[in-house]
């Protein structure tokens, strides 16, 4: 296991108990999707992850060696998180905020090697590299919020919400490119409002609700639970299967 989170809990002050005894396990190589509704505590399980937030209790072993606290060290050891709004430096350029990504890399020709990927897998952003990130179109801005943390090279890719305010069509574009990401190699760690696209391409997935994780399966084994389906796919219970199959469809 890439991942392994054992009994995580993590409090906003004293009193809102965010994240209940979560458990979970991340496979070198899958998409792993965290399904919920908004306040579940996905981006607050993404902040822990990465060293932004500090668990009250629980373990966490990352490729095999032991959590460490602070998101610089995180990233040294191989994890990157696009945070959910992007979180963009925008008045820096495309080709800065890449750069920033790969701060603490040393090797010229890989980081150049590795911008070229990013720029092959966004086209646009090659053309925009010298555009003001903060110009830029929702979707442009998610693509370089992307294309930043793999400038890292990382082993596990964080996604929190990255299709949060984009248009259908920019929606599928950039879960395509997750997908591609994942065919070479990334291990992605997808948290999203959106099941059904997230659901779609994933190897395997939670459902986190209040702050627990209360069900798992494989990506299609939820795609066809009909609690979740009621719950996040907005098909009714009552439904017949062939007309939660209709309404599931793109």
């Amino acid at each position: 296991m890439l991942l392994v989170v054992e009994g995580l809990n993590v409090f906003y002050g004293e009193a809102v108990h965010a994240l209940r005894d979560v458990s979970f396990e991340v496979q070198a190589g899958e998409i792993l999707s965290i399904i919920g509704s908004n306040g579940a505590g996905k981006s607050t399980l993404m902040w822990t992850l990465i060293g932004l937030l500090k668990p009250v209790s629980g373990k966490i072993i990352f490729d095999g060696k032991p959590y460490y606290p602070a998101p610089h060290k995180m990233v040294a050891e191989g994890m990157a998180l696009v945070p959910e709004r992007r979180r963009l430096f925008p008045n820096l350029t495309v080709q800065e905020n890449l750069s920033l990504g790969s701060f603490l890399r040393h090797d010229r020709a890989g980081i150049a090697s590795d911008e070229e990927y990013v720029f092959s897998l966004f086209p646009i952003l090659k053309e925009r590299r010298k555009q003001f990130a903060g110009t830029l179109s929702g979707g442009q801005q998610q693509m370089v919020a992307i294309g930043r943390g793999l400038m890292s090279r990382p082993k596990l890719l964080l996604l929190d919400e990255p299709s949060l305010g984009l248009s259908p069509l920019l929606t599928n574009q950039v879960f395509e490119s997750v997908v591609e990401i994942a065919n070479k190699g990334t291990t992605i760690l997808l948290v999203e409002q959106s099941a059904l696209k997230s659901l779609k391409i994933s190897q395997r997935a939670y459902v986190l609700e209040v702050g627990k994780i209360i069900r798992t399966g494989t990506g299609d084994e939820l795609l066809h639970d009909p609690s979740v389906q009621a719950a996040y796919l907005g098909v009714k219970k009552n439904l017949g299967a062939s007309m939660a199959t209709a309404d599931m469809k793109p």
